[in-house]
């Protein structure tokens, strides 16, 4: 490990000024650079020596960013634009959205049969479709997701010699990559989703991707950081089993309002007697005593007018007496209603078996020979 020189107080904040210009490359070759500026602003200072002021050092060295610019140049990166810092709403705002959609991926994660519905996950492609725009227009610094210098400052203290806990954290990092890609590759299969094996492959590869990339370029965060958020909530749907509870609301036929004979809509119901003759007026409870009611979509006749009227709301119209007023037009827009039965049914007879009657047999009487008169003598 190479021991850093020492710096003074201005040549130190210069050297941090042109580290927050260069957070969007990669960590290794920013400290392979800040290696070799470190020694330039060594041998500056002590040419300056006690003319050594923050003023001095930017008319020899120029302004941190466009120091930083002729590293980006050399190491073949493009220039950095030259951002105008705004207000706090224009560094918190983006975040703001990055935290709404990564709050949305953790909410689907942890229910996926739940809250996977289309507006959840719009709103959090929108926070981030907002942030990235309102970034790209605004602040393009806080492409890499960093708020500033001390946003920086604190990142490069958590991730130093002091840190050890963290650095561990950080050799795990491939480990998660892997476990983030199966969970939800894992979660498809068992969801049903045609073509998980597949699917689940592209995964893997995407998130292997992101992962090596994020390290190289934090503009990727925006992406990665609510892709974590989903992967946390789909392992505590796991661990609480939420992800594969049955959904029986979800696979139940959607309800259907109104009667229906053989799949099609009832509108009305003619009530008749065994003889085949109309009942007229008659009221139609269920079985458990509840009034059955038709959807009452049907034009009505109005002052001789057809008219389409929806659905009646009021208790009193809306009874379970039939048959319904049935609208029968004269011609061209007159009309009447009747409640008759446009139809004469054809009430099945009742028949009963035929009686055979068997006549009594009686025994025939038995017959005697006549007998012959004796011959007289």
């Amino acid at each position: 490990m190479s021991t850093h020189t020492e710096l003074p107080v201005v040549a130190q904040s210069y050297l941090d000024s042109v580290r927050t210009e260069l957070s969007d490359l990669p960590a290794s070759e920013v400290d392979e650079m800040l290696d070799e500026v470190r020694e330039h602003l060594s041998e500056v200072s002590g040419e300056l020596g006690d003319d050594l002021s923050e003023q001095s050092l930017r008319d020899r060295l120029g302004l941190p960013a466009a120091y930083a610019n002729e590293l980006r140049t050399a190491a073949g990166y493009p220039v950095r634009e030259t951002v105008i810092r705004g207000s706090k709403f224009a560094e918190w705002f983006p975040v703001a959205c990055l935290g709404v959609a990564t709050v949305a991926a953790f909410i689907v994660g942890t229910d996926p049969r739940e809250h996977a519905n289309p507006l959840l996950i719009l709103l959090g492609l929108g926070a981030v479709a907002v942030a990235a725009g309102f970034v790209l227009r605004y602040r393009p610094d806080l492409r890499g997701l960093w708020l500033g210098d001390k946003v920086n400052q604190a990142r490069a203290a958590l991730t130093g010699q002091g840190s050890p806990a963290l650095a561990f954290i950080g050799t795990l990092q491939p480990g998660w990559w892997l476990l983030r890609a199966g969970l939800v590759a894992f979660v498809g299969l068992q969801l049903g989703t045609l073509g998980a094996l597949v699917v689940g492959a592209m995964l893997l590869a995407m998130s292997l991707w992101f992962g090596f990339r994020t390290k190289a370029d934090r503009r990727l965060l925006w992406i990665v950081t609510p892709a974590n958020a989903l992967a946390v909530g789909l392992l505590l749907s796991l661990i609480t089993g939420t992800a594969f509870r049955p959904s029986y609301y979800n696979a139940s036929v959607p309800q259907q309002y109104g009667m229906y004979n053989e799949g099609r809509s009832i509108e009305n119901i003619y009530a008749f007697d065994k003889d085949g003759k109309e009942l007229g007026t008659v009221y139609l409870y269920d079985q458990d005593g509840r009034p059955i009611k038709l959807d009452d979509h049907r034009a009505r006749c109005i002052e001789g007018r057809s008219v389409y009227l929806p659905p009646p709301t009021s208790s009193a119209l809306d009874s379970n007496k039939f048959p319904l007023p049935r609208l029968e037009e004269k011609q061209q827009g007159v009309c009447k209603e009747t409640t008759g039965a446009p139809f004469r049914p054809a009430v099945p007879v009742p028949t009963t078996a035929p009686t055979t009657t068997t006549a009594p047999t009686t025994a025939p009487a038995p017959t005697t020979a006549p007998q012959s008169a004796e011959p007289t003598q």
